[in-house]
């Protein structure tokens, strides 16, 4: 299994699609956390999201330097929130053209 797994992460030609498919999937979150001293670089962790979904964007907005009121601070909270994008996700797809 272990061989299994790090030749579907490795990028390169390959018979095997998902080997491709793979490296392509984990380019983006290994580059951010290479990068994750950066100063324009901030990860955040989806435990801490979940467990304070009212303080963590607030956070990143005050990171940012962009002014967040309360009423755009609650609007936000509630479209972050898995019911609400749940509720979104299938309308969402409709209105989206992939080539």
């Amino acid at each position: 299994m272990r061989e299994w797994l790090l030749n579907w992460c490795t990028p390169g030609a390959s018979d095997e699609e998902n080997r491709d498919i793979a490296a392509a999937e984990l380019h983006h979150p290994l580059d951010a956390w290479n990068r994750r001293a950066d100063p324009n670089v901030r990860l955040m962790h989806y435990d801490d999201l979940a467990a304070d979904l009212e303080g963590q964007p607030a956070s990143l907005a005050a990171w940012l330097g962009i002014p967040l009121d309360e009423a755009n601070r609650r609007e936000l909270v509630k479209a972050a929130t898995f019911d609400e994008m749940k509720a979104r996700a299938d309308g969402w797809h409709r209105t989206r053209r992939f080539s």
